[in-house]
């Protein structure tokens, strides 16, 4: 019997080989080990949790049920390095968690029983996936929501640490919103960290102080943001007090080629074109009466005024809508006639061929010339008999060519009769002449190979 328990324990303090008891997991070579998950009591508005790399973290606070709450993580070395984790929530309903990639910043949960609440952190921060691990800072946060009606207004309040104040927008069944921040004075919230608010997700963004939503949209900033349906909340995070308003976009209907209409400039409204179109025609938006210099010819941004390209109707594909508003904080023109026109397309241009003529009666027209495949190298544009009330330039696409050289392209216009570009590729290549809204003649364009 004593030979029996002297087997035993030596057993239990010489195991056999190959065997690991009660031993701690080692860490993979060349990393070291994952340290101890910290565990803190918290409440709204402490400060933030100092993390060393990859360790993970639980707070533990007192909330209200309906409360909303998430976690502030970053980089202590680097802000704008991403990070990936688990953020878990345990109340006295049981244990949620949700994941927390890198195109996303945060992830909002709703506590669902009063009393103490979990909120716990596991991930990491780095430039890269693979690459080595920062020191992370957590923080509690609580989220407090302001709806703001269609075409209404909101009072927000100033940014303080620990709490993320959103105003948000519901996405209707029809129509389209745009939600700004403005300032105590009415001026637009100057943004210095922007975030958007999309359901229960909070991403980075552009620092803008006004987002436009519609169902059926794909919220652009973001790219990788859910595509929006009806009922989905999207909201902008307030950076100091003032108020939210939401404005309905303004809808008109109008005919390619048709005539002008005329959009009243106000402040924070969007314009919606909807006309009928096919991507053959290649439309674009022509503004009436502004100057010849008041934006780039190629891509009309009329400052103050902007436009956003035409994109389908999602009820009728063969629609298309663009977007036009007016300044957000009221300058510019108090109106803006603007038509909506199609591309004149016009016979090949091509290498050594001969020459083709551009000529309008209609200001602003816009052609495009397919240069069928050429041979691979450099070549030359040239206008002449040129003719016109205005400005007007050609636009090829600029390539690199071999030898870490670059040609800017074939752009040609009144101050530079000639241009020299390069072919890297035997393969068909588009030009695009473009009159300013206001001009109209004729000019003659042919091109060349260089030898």
């Amino acid at each position: 019997m004593r030979r029996f328990i002297v087997g035993v324990v030596a057993a239990l303090l010489f195991p056999l080989p190959g065997v690991v008891v009660g031993q701690p997991a080692a860490a993979a070579p060349g990393t070291a080990p994952t340290p101890r998950v910290k565990d803190v009591e918290s409440s709204y508005g402490a400060a933030a949790v100092r993390l060393a790399p990859r360790q993970g973290v639980v707070i533990a606070f007192r909330a209200r049920r309906g409360d909303q709450v998430m976690l502030d993580v970053s980089s202590r070395r680097d802000r704008a390095a991403p990070c990936s984790f688990t953020q878990s929530i345990v109340d006295s309903r049981g244990r949620r968690a949700a994941e927390v990639g890198r195109s996303t910043s945060a992830r909002i949960m709703r506590v669902r029983s009063t009393g103490r609440v979990e909120l716990g952190f596991r991930g990491v921060c780095a430039h890269a996936p693979g690459q080595e691990a920062h020191p992370v800072s957590v923080r509690l946060v609580k989220v407090r929501m302001r709806d703001v009606a269609r075409d209404g207004s909101t009072a927000v309040r100033a940014a303080r640490p620990g709490y993320l104040d959103v105003a948000r927008v519901r996405v209707a069944r029809d129509g389209r919103d745009t939600l700004t921040l403005r300032a105590g004075d009415g001026t637009v919230q100057q943004v210095q960290r922007s975030l958007v608010v999309i359901g229960d997700r909070v991403f980075n963004d552009s620092l803008v102080g006004a987002v436009s939503v519609e169902a059926g949209q794909r919220y652009l900033l973001p790219r990788r943001s859910p595509r929006l349906s009806p009922g989905m909340r999207v909201g902008l995070v307030v950076p100091r007090a003032g108020f939210a308003e939401s404005l309905q976009a303004r809808e008109h209907r109008i005919e390619l080629d048709g005539p002008a209409v005329t959009l009243q400039a106000e402040p924070g409204r969007e314009h919606l074109l909807v006309y009928a179109a096919t991507a053959e025609d290649r439309p674009y938006i022509l503004p009436l009466g502004v100057p010849d210099n008041s934006g780039d010819l190629g891509d009309p941004s009329w400052w103050p005024w902007r436009t956003y390209t035409g994109f389908a109707d999602p009820d009728d594909p063969s629609l298309r809508r663009t977007i036009v508003a007016s300044d957000r904080e009221g300058a510019g023109p108090e109106a803006l006639q603007v038509r909506v026109r199609r591309t004149v397309r016009v016979p090949d241009l091509v290498v050594g061929g001969p020459p083709v003529t551009f000529s309008s009666v209609d200001p602003g027209t816009r052609f495009v010339a397919t240069i069928p495949a050429p041979a691979v190298g450099a070549a030359r544009l040239s206008a002449t008999d040129v003719s016109t009330t205005g400005r007007w330039q050609t636009w090829v696409p600029p390539v690199v060519c071999p030898r870490d050289c670059m040609y800017p392209g074939l752009s040609a216009g009144p101050d530079a009769l000639t241009a020299d570009g390069y072919f890297s590729s035997a393969a068909s290549h588009e030009l695009q002449f473009t009159f300013a809204p206001g001009a109209t003649g004729s000019v003659t364009l042919a091109l060349t190979a260089v030898r």
